[in-house]
């Protein structure tokens, strides 16, 4: 991973991503320099500051079909995620309220499940 080449790509220097950043030159620089292991985190901030993916760091790492696969099982989890959110949408309109019946007289704010009141003598 060529961190420096791709910082070069993307037309920044090391100065204006560390302007970008809000952090200093040096702090850059030891995240480029050879043999650097710099954090994920790290590496997510740097790619939103050049406004590009985080995988492009790895890009000269990859192979192609590493690299789709990679695209691939993102779309297949947004789309799950996606699906997920629909299906948790679908039951809580399938939720009905319940019917009040002269044995109901009141309707839990919290699961909607009528309250059945009785009389103790």
């Amino acid at each position: 991973m060529n961190i420096l080449e791709v910082i070069n790509k993307h037309n920044f220097s090391t100065h204006s991503l560390a302007k970008a950043l809000n952090i200093k030159q040096s702090s850059i620089m030891s995240v480029v320099k050879e043999g650097a292991n710099p954090t994920v985190n790290t590496l997510r901030n740097m790619a939103a500051a050049m406004k590009m993916p985080v995988w492009e760091f790895f890009e000269d790492e990859m192979t192609v079909e590493e690299l789709e696969a990679l695209i691939a099982r993102k779309k297949a989890e947004q789309q799950k995620a996606a699906e997920q959110k629909q299906e948790g949408e679908q039951k809580k309109e399938e939720k009905q309220e319940p019917a009040l019946t002269a044995d109901v007289a009141l309707i839990c704010p919290h699961c909607h499940e009528a309250i059945k009141l009785g009389f103790v003598k």
